[in-house]
């Protein structure tokens, strides 16, 4: 809103005059230097002008009256400051006991300035700010007054460190807003590790704040304020009158006094480790985490508290029973199902032809993860008859296709890949954990490595920045002899936020034209990435659905998100049927990720009543295919329909096409038989229910062996 600029601006010309004129009638009554006890009130200056920016750029969405108050909050803030020695010496009183009355001060500031510091946090994002849960609350102010005095006594018993830590607390509710908005989904500590992934693709967003950022800035300001009425007790000042400036300290003062510092600094900071992540929240206060739909934890708990309840599960928790020998007997008991299902069903006769077959023509895989690529019309069409990506939907010649449960939702990216690339299921990893970001993978079992061993060359690609998510480090340890990353892509042409799927499957069959013998490639896709707000589809390619009851914004997003779809859709038909021609066998996988971060308006709308579980089930699906283009021994590809996780991809489109099969390929295909789909949320049983992960759920035991194994396989390794 350009014509609200002034209003911050007003706030700042006043608050300038008011520093000169105090500064000026002071001035000659003070030393040299001592004008640097008015330094705290150009803080409130950097909020006034980053306000009138805000409003320049049009980024402030809000109202005038949310903007005004701001801004009258501010200015008698920083004007205030300026009289900060005043009314410091008001809240203590020259008496005998001075150090103790300016230490009751000091703790009352804390604790006010910890509590409007809380607050701030929360407003800018968090709708249910008034009913969070009271344990929630007193753990999270807990941690932020425990931070407060260890910065406090960091800072020499000033409160300027606080004040830094408050503002960048503030900031963090800001940018959770913005998480919030364009993701759908809350920060996590995985976050945090991958910020220069969200670096690389921040651009194209729109950061605009509303009413509810500006006051919660208004609320940060107060706790400032009052922070800097937080001033040192020098040694002496007691016993006269003097200002803190016209008295030099003595050395012999200091000495005491910062090693005591020293030390009730690390002892706080102690506490606050002690309390943030020295113990379970959900065992030691009963809080509960929804792990379906983790906003519903930061809404209910705090965002600091939901923050610290992730972090806490940072590491990945053994398998009730796990031992090695355990692991063994699990995995040997899987995979023993495998082989007596092969040895009593046309399945074996199957492998068995697919085996020869594919020691004769040792076919190229590739393997395309495309970018948010889901079919929407599981949402009963979206009211208006959409029937999903076409070209996708008609392919009846597949060996096998159906829906993918991911564990991940309009985000987290690397994750899927990582089920897929190691057959580990983030089901057993555990939420909010980023394995790429975490975890020393070199060494762990992949199959790229496996491929690679069979004598294929192998190559990943990803048209943007090999640093987002590590591809650039995790690929060579997971096998990869060759990485193509944006520098490889100068030139080809962009579609959305990036090289377009159509490039990727050119640079695909120029990799094929330049090696006739077998492959392995691993193809991340980029163009259909957020934002959907962007406003660059071609009008010729532009979808124009309405659903109805959502707003012009809601369904402009919608339509340039299946718009992508519908590109990317056009462009999987084109490369399937280059592939086709080729005179060479090759196999191609093809998945997405997972759902863009809105569907779950879709699923509310259309799905109305349901069970919790089944409700936000569908919105962890995806979908995908297993296809060849040739004959592949012992399947009809027929297109036949079979729901599975990422985990599993690895190894059906081995067991189908004949390739070797690893020990942990025949444990999850075993596993398969009874538990045929595994995600974070849960698991597929065999009579299609979908079940959380708890003894005498159908098929728990199946579940729990194959957990056993896959902590074996990565969990006790990283």
């Amino acid at each position: 809103m350009d014509d609200l600029t002034f209003v911050p601006l007003i706030g700042f010309v006043a608050l300038g005059f008011v520093m000169f004129f105090r500064a000026t009638a002071v001035r000659d009554h003070l030393p040299a230097g001592a004008l640097c006890s008015y330094g705290w009130a150009p803080a409130f200056l950097v909020y006034l002008c980053a306000a009138a920016e805000f409003c320049r750029s049009g980024l402030y969405v809000g109202s005038p009256v949310a903007l005004i108050v701001f801004a009258v909050v501010v200015t008698a803030c920083g004007a205030a400051s300026m009289w900060r020695w005043d009314l410091a010496r008001l809240l203590a009183q020259r008496t005998k006991v001075r150090w103790l009355v300016r230490g009751v001060r000091d703790a009352i500031i804390l604790a006010l300035a910890a509590y409007l510091t809380f607050i701030a946090m929360e407003l800018c994002w968090n709708e249910n700010l008034l009913t969070i849960d009271w344990v929630g609350q007193a753990l999270a102010l807990g941690v932020i007054a425990l931070g407060a005095l260890a910065l406090y006594f960091a800072g020499q018993r000033r409160g300027g460190l606080v004040a830094v830590g408050s503002v960048a607390l503030t900031l963090a509710g800001v940018a959770q807003y913005f998480v919030v908005t364009f993701k759908g989904t809350p920060i996590t500590p995985a976050d945090v590790t991958a910020i220069g992934t969200a670096a690389e693709v921040a651009g194209g967003f729109d950061y605009e704040l509303g009413d509810a950022a500006f006051l919660a800035f208004g609320v940060q300001a107060v706790a400032t304020f009052l922070l800097s009425l937080i001033l040192p007790l020098y040694p002496g000042e007691d016993k006269g009158l003097q200002e803190p400036w016209s008295r030099i300290p003595r050395w012999y003062g200091y000495i005491p006094r910062t090693c005591v510092n020293v030390l009730l600094t690390v002892a706080f900071a102690a506490g606050v480790q002690q309390l943030a992540v020295g113990q379970k929240y959900e065992e030691a206060y009963g809080l509960v985490r929804d792990y379906w739909i983790p906003i519903n934890t930061y809404h209910a708990e705090g965002f600091l508290t939901a923050f610290l309840m992730n972090l806490q599960d940072l590491p990945i928790d053994v398998p009730e029973g796990y031992s090695e020998e355990a692991a063994d007997r699990a995995a040997r008991e899987l995979a023993a199902l495998y082989d007596e299902h092969n040895a009593t069903t046309p399945d074996g006769e199957a492998r068995a032809a697919a085996e020869t077959q594919f020691d004769e023509l040792h076919p190229t895989v590739i393997c395309v993860m495309d970018e948010t690529f889901a079919d929407l019309s599981r949402y009963n069409g979206l009211g208006v008859g959409y029937e999903g990506p076409e070209n996708f939907r008609a392919v009846d010649d597949a060996l096998v296709r159906g829906e993918l449960d991911v564990s991940v939702r309009g985000g987290g990216t690397c994750n899927t890949e990582f089920e897929m690339l190691t057959g580990v299921s983030m089901g057993y990893v555990g939420p909010n954990k980023y394995p790429y970001q975490f975890y020393d993978l070199d060494g762990i079992g992949s199959l790229a490595g496996e491929f690679r061993r069979l004598g294929y060359a192998t190559t990943a690609m990803h048209p943007n920045e090999g640093s987002n998510w590590q591809r650039d480090i995790v690929y060579p340890e997971f096998g990869f002899d060759d990485t193509l990353f944006i520098e490889d892509f100068e030139g080809n042409p962009y579609f959305h936020t990036g090289v377009s799927d159509a490039a990727t499957f050119d640079k695909i069959l120029g990799l094929l034209e330049a090696d006739d013998g077998p492959q392995f490639i691993f193809d991340v896709t980029m163009q259909n990435h957020i934002p959907y707000t962007m406003g660059n589809i071609p009008p010729e390619l532009a979808c124009d659905y309405g659903p109805a009851g959502f707003s012009d914004e809601q369904n402009a997003e919608l339509n340039e998100y299946l718009s992508c779809i519908w590109e990317s859709d056009r462009a999987l038909g084109d490369f399937m049927e280059q592939l086709r021609r080729l005179d060479r066998p090759v196999v191609l996988v093809f998945f997405g990720d997972h759902q863009p971060g809105f569907s779950p308006d879709y699923n509310d709308a259309f799905f109305p009543g349901e069970d919790e579980l089944v409700h936000e089930a569908r919105t962890y699906k995806t979908d995908y295919l297993i296809w060849a283009n040739y004959d592949v021994a012992g399947n009809d590809q027929a297109s036949a329909t079979q729901e599975t996780s990422p985990s599993y991809l690895g190894a059906m489109v081995k067991n189908m096409i004949g390739a070797p099969l690893t020990d942990y390929d025949k444990a999850r295909l075993g596993a398969r038989l009874a538990v045929p789909s595994v995600n974070l949320m849960g698991y597929e049983a065999s009579d299609g229910s979908w079940c959380e992960p708890e003894p005498g759920s159908p098929d728990y035991d199946t579940w729990r062996d194959l957990a056993l194994v896959a902590y074996e396989r990565f969990g006790s390794r990283v």
